[in-house]
């Protein structure tokens, strides 16, 4: 039987990716509507806490992917939210965090299963270029959270997401 915390976060996480989703959709191909990646941000950030919290006490590889891929998406999010003339980039950052949030969603919902996951099954070919291109489009000054926070590079940050998965 599962752990009535990890069907709490499952359904919890469930619901906000479906908002993410939904803000991405609105955000589909309106380059001037890109400032709402920081609301997206936001909600990744919840997800992120929750599985930070959960990897505490569970000790679970699946977990600790979770909030590494969060926190990607996350950073990019910010940073694409302050993106100004440029709406391919903005495009190709929501066409990003779709495909990302997709797989978020995998990830938790094996949560909840036998299956073993393996996120190098999921990353393919095609989203490490994305990502990679996504990185070096990013100015350096942009910050990758709230503006409140401090900041680190975006391509610190898909460098340090590669790296924990061995790739």
């Amino acid at each position: 039987m599962m752990d009535d915390v990890i069907q709490y976060f499952l359904n919890e996480s469930r619901g906000i990716l479906a908002e993410m989703t939904g803000l991405l959709h609105e955000m589909d191909g309106k380059p001037k509507e890109i400032h709402m990646l920081e609301n997206y941000g936001q909600l990744m950030d919840r997800v992120m806490g929750g599985a930070k919290t959960l990897e505490m006490q569970y000790q679970s590889p699946l977990l600790s992917y979770i909030t590494s891929y969060s926190e990607l998406c996350k950073t990019i999010s910010y940073k694409g939210s302050q993106l100004k003339g440029n709406p391919e980039f903005g495009i190709v950052i929501v066409a990003f965090l779709l495909d990302a949030t997709e797989m978020l969603e995998e990830l938790i919902n094996g949560l909840g299963s036998e299956e073993q996951y393996q996120v190098k099954d999921l990353l393919t070919k095609t989203f490490l270029s994305r990502l990679q291109l996504i990185g070096e489009g990013f100015d350096k000054n942009m910050r990758g959270t709230l503006p409140s926070e401090r900041d680190t590079a975006a391509q610190n940050e898909i460098d340090k997401f590669l790296n924990s998965f061995n790739i």
